[in-house]
C-alpha cells in the first residue's frame, strides 16, 4: 500500500477532496486517471473513513467493523470496481436462521428464511479495508495527506467561510455568509419552531423548522447551536459538540 506523505503548504492541486474514505479515494482515482492533480485531505491518522477492518489473530478472520456487505444486483459499480482492482469476494454465510424480537415483553421468535436473511449479500476477501488499500495504492504517492484537519474553506467569489476549531473537550463548527444577516428583532426567536423570515427575493416564508431541528440535534448530542450577525456583515452560525 502506498504510504501517504506530508506535503509542503505551497503544493497546488486541480481538485481538493476532503476525506479519505471510500468515496473520496474512488473519486481521486478517477480524476488522477484523467490527468488532474488531486489532493486528498484526511483529518484522521488512517484511511477509510467508516470502513474499518480488524484482524483476529485467534481465528485468522478479518472482521469488518463498518460497512460489511454489498449486493451485486443493486451495486454494480462496486462489482466493477472490485474487478478493476482484482479483488475477490465470497458469499456471506447465511443459513436463513434469525431471531425476531417484535414484542419486548416476549421471548424472541425464531424464523427460517429459505433464501437467507441477507438475500445474496457478498463480502470482500480480507475485509472491506482491502478495497480502501487498493484504491490508495492506485494513487500517486503524494496524493493523500493524513492528519490534515481542514480548518477553513474560503470561496474567493461569493464567499461562504467554513471553519472547524477543536479543543480537548469540544469541536466547534462555524459557518459565515456575506449576505444581509438577520434583523435584530429576529435573533431571540430564530431557533423557535415554525418561526420564519420572508425571503428577500420572493417575500415567501419557509416552514421554520430547519434551524429548530439543527439546535435539537445539537442538544441531543450534548452540544448547542447559535446564530448571530457578524460585525463585518452577514450571518454567523455556530454548532458546538462534545468530542467524547
Amino acid at each position: 500500500m502506498t504510504t501517504p506523505v506530508p506535503l509542503p503548504v505551497a503544493q497546488w492541486a486541480d481538485v481538493a477532496i476532503v476525506g479519505a474514505g471510500l468515496c473520496g479515494l474512488a473519486l481521486a482515482r478517477v480524476l488522477t486517471a484523467r490527468g488532474l492533480r488531486v489532493q486528498v485531505l484526511e483529518a484522521r491518522s488512517r484511511l477509510g473513513g467508516r470502513v474499518l477492518t480488524a484482524h483476529c489473530e485467534a481465528t485468522d478472520q478479518h472482521l469488518d467493523l463498518g460497512p460489511t456487505w454489498y449486493w451485486p444486483e443493486t451495486e454494480p459499480r462496486i462489482v466493477a470496481l472490485l474487478a478493476e482492482l482484482d479483488l475477490s469476494s465470497f458469499n456471506q454465510h447465511d443459513p436463513g436462521d434469525a431471531l425476531w424480537l417484535t414484542d419486548p415483553s416476549r421471548a424472541p421468535e425464531r424464523h427460517l428464511h429459505a433464501g437467507g436473511v441477507h438475500a445474496g449479500a457478498r463480502r470482500i476477501q480480507g475485509g472491506a479495508a482491502r478495497l480502501v488499500e487498493a484504491l490508495a495504492s492506485a494513487l500517486p504517492p503524494d496524493t493523500v495527506r493524513l492528519d490534515a484537519e481542514v480548518k477553513s474553506l474560503r470561496d474567493r467569489g461569493s464567499c461562504i467561510e467554513i471553519s472547524l476549531q477543536t479543543s480537548d473537550e469540544q469541536a466547534e463548527f462555524s459557518i459565515r455568509d456575506h449576505g444581509a444577516g438577520a434583523p435584530d428583532y429576529a435573533l431571540p426567536q430564530i431557533f423557535d419552531r415554525f418561526y420564519s423570515l420572508p425571503r428577500p427575493a420572493t417575500g415567501r416564508k419557509s416552514t421554520g423548522l430547519g434551524l429548530a431541528l439543527v439546535r435539537e440535534v445539537a442538544r441531543l448530542h450534548g452540544g448547542e447551536a447559535s446564530f448571530e450577525n457578524h460585525p463585518e456583515g452577514g450571518g454567523l452560525a455556530r454548532i458546538r459538540l462534545p468530542k467524547h
